[in-house]
């Protein structure tokens, strides 16, 4: 069931400025008969009022992003400052890139793939030229790029943590930089913060958005979905040698029907399992 806490009463005038740019960016996406789910517009409402704290927890493909482009896309027309995406992850990156581009949006990227770039792209940035800024949390930490981040920061209109469990006290060992992150971006007093993800259980959910008030004392809107999909299926076979799992999954291959995956702890073990 979608849950949602802390919602300001509606704003008719906001609702409608949602709604229609909504409707614009997943005509660009997905085609002109695309319908926005409820809490997609509710989930941009809410984080076009000034300064907010947005919270989305949904299935990987219920549309996070839709959420944020037309966000951005809304937020520019007004003529405020550019997004800025924080992605922890290279091949979502680019494919980020690629979708905002889709919906209309200027979009580029800080990485540690593209150093030869960044000047052109903080040229870009200084031109006000690019509407979706889209980087790793480690680059916060590269000096570089911090000698520009407090000016970043008091332009941009929205700020947006994909992978948001991240930043939990219980999911921050993925990748440290995120705490970093917490303490540099989330206390922006004027833009409005949107946090993403599809992994996170309740305790998890709860003390990210602990995170996203912790800095301004205000309330965090939280849209909360199931995370089931009913098209996967998880089983684990236990109490396996190393040498009956490789013939479980030989067996396997050759009676399951479909595709799947198989988790496997290091990169050497998925080589050698490639290789048999």
């Amino acid at each position: 069931m979608n849950t949602a806490s802390h919602l300001q009463p509606p704003s008719s005038a906001t609702r409608d400025v949602a709604e229609q740019h909504m409707h614009t960016i997943l005509a660009r996406l997905a085609g002109p008969g695309a319908v926005p789910r409820a809490d997609q517009l509710d989930a941009v409402h809410a984080v076009l009022q000034p300064a907010s704290r947005v919270l989305v927890v949904q299935a990987t493909g219920w549309g996070k992003s839709a959420v944020y482009w037309a966000a951005t896309h809304a937020i520019r027309s007004t003529g405020a400052g550019p997004t800025l995406v924080v992605s922890p992850l290279l091949a979502l990156m680019r494919d980020q890139v690629s979708a905002a581009e889709r919906a209309g949006l200027k979009a580029a990227t800080v990485n540690s793939t593209n150093i030869d770039d960044w000047d052109e792209v903080f040229q870009r940035l200084d031109e006000d030229a690019i509407d979706v800024l889209l980087v790793s949390p480690e680059r916060l930490g590269n000096p570089r790029f911090a000698a520009r981040l407090g000016a970043l920061l008091a332009r941009v209109g929205l700020i947006v943590i994909d992978e948001a469990h991240c930043i939990s006290d219980w999911g921050f060992d993925f990748r440290p930089d995120y705490q970093r992150l917490a303490r540099a971006l989330l206390s922006t007093p004027t833009a409005s913060v949107l946090a993403t993800t599809a992994t996170a259980n309740e305790r998890v959910t709860l003390d990210i958005g602990a995170q996203l008030q912790k800095a301004t004392g205000g309330n965090t809107v939280t849209f909360r979905g199931t995370l089931a999909r009913t098209s996967l299926t998880l089983s684990v076979v236990p109490d396996l040698s190393p040498l009956q799992r490789y013939a479980w999954i030989a067996d396997a291959l050759e009676q399951l029907p479909g595709s799947g995956i198989i988790y496997v702890l290091t990169v050497a073990e998925a080589e050698r399992l490639t290789a048999f």
